[in-house]
């Protein structure tokens, strides 16, 4: 990661010049004034940055951090061994029942803005009742709001379900029973939840920060509206039901198989490997 400069100086110390040292964001931001100085002294002794996308990699090339933005790699940080299941099984399993089922997995709190999703769906449910959001997390920071917001809502009342936490092999049932993944993160290296979402063929709605929207392939396999506006994602919900979801589904699924699958991030990494091992980073 970024956040350990020091630790990065006495690496190159201790295996000198002919190893490659590469450093993989995970959602770090620039240090303050000390840090962001020792990060810059061991940025020169690092051969190659990975991000989920190039976008968030740019604080760190204006911070001057990072001086060679050919050394800056779009390169996934995590994938799953998930897989679609049944969607007719997966939601009888579930009690899901008919209509349409949105679904959130993530933490409670204010980078995820799980209260401006809510006030979207609410207006949604305006438009489009019947509807349901199932809400999986673990972080509570912010559940007391959560639960104030759907008890001032008729609408969210009979619309949105908190499940809490559940195990974490129990998810792939979930996403696949669930139509539609949507998140309302303000800030992500990457996204667990939305890599595993897409193997199931749940298709995203995510907000438009540059992780996402790498994953996504700037909308062609999900639906993006900006962080923290929530009649944005009233117009994207609405729209969801305007798209044919299966083949839309298998789109997302095949997507997953070519970009974001084990295999297919290993495949980047032995290309990209063998370039820094050649010198012919490009």
């Amino acid at each position: 990661g970024f956040h350990f400069p020091l630790q990065v100086l006495l690496l190159r110390a201790m295996v000198g010049k002919k190893v490659k040292i590469i450093l993989e964001h995970q959602a770090d931001r620039p240090g303050g004034y000390t840090l962001k100085m020792l990060q810059k002294v061991a940025g020169r002794l690092v051969d190659a940055y990975h991000f989920t996308s190039l976008g968030n990699a740019r604080e760190w090339l204006d911070a001057g951090i990072i001086k060679d933005e050919s050394k800056c790699f779009e390169i996934h940080s995590t994938s799953t061994y998930f897989n679609r299941q049944v969607k007719a099984t997966a939601r009888q399993q579930l009690k899901m029942g008919l209509g349409t089922h949105f679904l959130w997995v993530g933490r409670l709190d204010e980078n995820k803005d799980p209260l401006n999703v809510l006030n979207g769906f609410e207006q949604y449910l305006l438009v489009r009742p019947g509807a349901k959001l199932h809400m999986i997390f673990q972080a509570e920071a912010l559940l007391p709001f959560v639960e104030k917001r759907i008890a001032e809502s008729i609408p969210l009342q009979e619309a949105v379900l908190l499940h809490g936490k559940i195990p974490h092999a129990s998810l792939a049932e979930w996403y696949s029973a669930a139509d539609f993944f949507i998140s309302g993160s303000h800030s992500e290296g990457g996204s667990v939840a939305l890599v595993e979402a897409m193997s199931c063929g749940c298709i995203p709605i995510v907000t438009t920060i540059p992780a996402a929207m790498k994953v996504i392939s700037n909308g062609e396999f999900g639906l993006a509206y900006p962080p923290g506006d929530a009649q944005a994602l009233q117009a994207q919900l609405i729209h969801s039901g305007e798209i044919s979801k299966e083949a839309f589904s298998a789109k997302v699924v095949s997507h997953f198989a070519e970009t974001l699958s084990p295999e297919a991030i290993a495949k980047q990494l032995d290309k990209q490997f063998r370039q820094l091992l050649s010198n012919q980073v490009q």
